[in-house]
């Protein structure tokens, strides 16, 4: 079997190690074709925003008191460099979540964070299904084949299935080898384990 990388290829033992080293070269140059819009997911895929989560998962959220968190929060580490690629190759930035719309829209600019269009969940049926994700690309004038979405969890996955869209799952945001084996189990693209590996996909 082929040595695990940070990018992982999706190992199929039915083929030979010269079939699946052939595959794997196909299938980075396949994702790669396409990649002037991409899509992030918000908590623990761009940001750790932990210092919210227990402000916001009360019923009656107290939202001012939430955005004075925003600066306690995390841009994972190797991020500035993502940001610095995106920026010189003019690629197109989403972020879609279910989190709330300002609390995005605060968090990108405390931290400079590339983006054009932020997508909420208001009104709209939540990831699992491909609404949020279809209005983000009508916003940003995107066609599915030429969009790329990170996101960390299965609900990521399957929203992007249903939308038509490649979907890389990110680890670095996970709290558990239990939610790493669903999200690994959800069946992404790619599995990447450092935000850095971003720029591979990219290239």
């Amino acid at each position: 079997m082929p040595k695990k990388s940070s990018l992982t290829y999706k190992y199929n033992p039915a083929l030979s190690v010269k079939e699946n080293a052939e595959r794997c070269a196909v299938s980075v140059a396949t994702i790669n074709q396409h990649n002037k819009t991409i899509l992030f997911d918000f908590d623990d895929t761009l940001f750790d925003t932990t210092p919210t989560k227990s402000l916001r998962s009360v019923k009656t959220k107290d939202w001012e008191s939430i955005y004075e968190q925003i600066p306690n929060c995390k841009l994972y580490d190797g991020f500035n460099d993502v940001f610095d690629f995106i920026r010189a190759h003019n690629i197109n930035v989403g972020i879609v979540s279910i989190a709330q719309k300002e609390l995005i829209n605060r968090t990108v600019k405390h931290f400079n964070c590339p983006c054009h269009h932020i997508q909420g969940w208001w009104r709209l049926p939540m990831k699992p299904y491909p609404h949020q994700i279809n209005k983000a690309l009508e916003k940003l004038k995107a066609d599915a084949k030429d969009v790329i979405m990170f996101g960390d969890s299965p609900d990521d996955v399957a929203a992007c299935r249903a939308a038509g869209i490649k979907i890389v799952g990110c680890t670095w945001g996970l709290h558990s080898q239990e939610e790493k084996n669903a999200l690994i189990n959800s069946s992404p693209d790619y599995i990447i384990d450092s935000p850095i590996d971003i720029i591979k996909i990219l290239k």
